[in-house]
């Protein structure tokens, strides 16, 4: 009866095991941000969860604390649990009793170490990385409250691991990273098509605006040789006559030279002139103001500022 009890205590301590492994995995695979934009949109039930994320290195060395704990809680109860209940089937064999006993401890330490990687460790990894949001709705409380309970001990070993880490010139984080590299996010796009759940339209889509947030203006403007221009003192009609000449619809306006650019100037201007007076009309009278930036602007935050502003155009300034 004794080795029963013994040996459900040690199934209780590895199931235990199991909790504080889920709460590992499902914790390390969530992404805070994301629950709480579905909070924000009324998913019940995340608040402990992102609460949790916020200390993520709290609770992951609270549940090392815990899987430490309940793994050797189980030796000393599994174990000779199981020893002592293999002892009568053996005895039938007519072993001595010393070679009976050895052979009941190794089966027993076999059985009790399967029984506690199986159990306590892989089905818990498995479902937490499968099914990571169920999985901290459902041992995170276990977890908070274990953490709260050991709160003394937790913050004892993380702390001293910090120092550890300090000393060796790393600053530890209490929360995992939510942002991601380009490069991180090009390759889970390719891999989310690859694996077909991402269209591959969409997902063409979403590599060509990453490279495009990579690059900046000084790579896509166009060089001083090339651009057309027209001086602020020309007439309307100089603008429509560049216009026709060179199928472009806008351009930017200068004073002295290339380099000295005072405005952009539309076709549509010219064209609202009435035609007796676009002879007379300087382009001047017709310029509006120029959007300058920056050559090292990224592209993504250019097209922002083009969009708020209402430009289609921008002038590219050396720093």
């Amino acid at each position: 009866m004794y080795e029963l009890l013994m040996l459900g205590v040690g199934l209780v301590l590895t199931v235990g095991t199991g909790f504080f492994v889920a709460s590992e995995f499902s914790l390390v695979n969530l992404n805070r941000p994301d629950l709480e934009s579905r909070a924000a949109r009324g998913e019940k039930n995340l608040g402990m969860t992102i609460g949790a994320l916020k200390v993520t290195s709290t609770h992951l060395s609270s549940a090392q604390l815990g899987i430490t704990l309940t793994t050797l809680l189980t030796g000393y109860t599994m174990e000779p649990a199981i020893s002592s209940l293999l002892l009568g089937p053996l005895t039938a064999f007519g072993w001595p009793k010393d070679v009976i006993t050895v052979i009941a401890s190794v089966v027993a330490v076999v059985i009790a170490t399967l029984i506690s990687m199986i159990i306590g460790e892989l089905v818990p990894k498995n479902f937490a990385l499968a099914l990571p949001l169920p999985t901290a709705k459902l041992v995170i409380p276990f977890q908070v409250g274990f953490t709260t309970v050991f709160r003394p001990f937790v913050s004892l070993l993380n702390n001293t691991a910090n120092l550890i880490l300090r000393a060796v010139g790393i600053e530890p984080k209490e929360e995992l990273s939510s942002a991601r590299t380009a490069e991180e996010l090009r390759s889970l796009v390719r891999r989310s098509a690859t694996e077909g759940s991402l269209d591959r339209d969409t997902a063409t889509l979403l590599a060509r605006t990453l490279v495009f947030s990579e690059h900046i203006a000084g790579d896509v403007m166009t060089p001083r040789p090339r651009v057309s221009s027209v001086e602020r003192g020309d007439p309307a009609q100089t603008v429509l006559e560049l216009a026709r000449r060179t199928g472009f619809s806008r351009f930017p306006v200068v004073d002295d030279g290339i380099d000295d650019v005072v405005g952009l100037v539309h076709v549509k201007q010219a064209v609202a002139v009435p035609r007796g007076k676009r002879a007379d009309v300087p382009v001047s009278a017709l310029q509006t103001e120029a959007l300058r930036v920056p050559e090292t602007m990224k592209l993504d935050i250019l097209l922002g500022e083009l969009r708020g502003r209402g430009y289609q155009m921008a002038v590219v300034v050396d720093e």
